[in-house]
């Protein structure tokens, strides 16, 4: 049987989708790019969009636990971890931290619950930057400003 079609094509502008073990994320670029020499950095500032793998929908695919995703997100959006009080997968987490080649994840204890950061606190100005380049993970590389 002939090879099945391609996934449609990615959507202009806007916000890029990560399917990561079959959870659905949808983030910035800069979020996922902010941690420089990581596996994700690499992954979307190093190489084609038509080099990754995609799902039936054309978001890009991660063989990982989905679940777990959530955290490493969060990590990247403001570089602080926080996790619930009774958070029973830690050291799956810290596996996570290594495959996604985020070394300071992967040696850091988790802080204590904690309410978020406010806008230009820690983290803010990262927020901040990724506001300002909305960039679609699904194949359109537009340079990020400078924080």
């Amino acid at each position: 049987p002939p090879p099945p079609p391609p996934p449609p094509p990615p959507p202009r502008g806007g916000r890029g989708g990560l399917n990561v073990g079959g959870q659905v994320y949808v983030t910035r670029r800069c979020t996922v790019v902010s941690v420089r020499d990581s596996l994700l950095w690499r992954m979307f500032s190093q190489q084609q969009p038509s080099e990754l793998p995609r799902d039936s929908k054309g978001r890009f695919f991660l063989d990982r636990d989905g679940f777990l995703f959530r955290y490493i997100l969060d990590y990247l959006r403001d570089l602080q971890l926080v996790l619930p009080e009774h958070f029973p997968e830690r050291s799956r987490l810290q596996r996570e931290a290594e495959y996604f080649q985020l070394p300071d994840l992967a040696r850091r204890g988790p802080a204590p619950a904690q309410p978020p950061s406010p806008p230009g606190g820690p983290g803010g100005s990262r927020s901040l930057c990724c506001a300002s380049a909305v960039v679609s993970l699904l194949g359109h590389h537009v340079p990020d400003q400078p924080p």
